[in-house]
């Protein structure tokens, strides 16, 4: 492995990928609320 805050070329920064995964997490939460309804 890398070792911490190596940015590896073509990759998403941590920020990005931080992000990303903020966004899906949202996603799958309001999906999970919907069906509930």
């Amino acid at each position: 492995g890398n070792p911490p805050g190596t940015n590896i070329p073509g990759e998403p920064s941590k920020d990005e990928q931080a992000k990303i995964a903020l966004r899906e997490l949202r996603t799958l939460g309001g999906k999970i609320r919907s069906e509930h309804q």
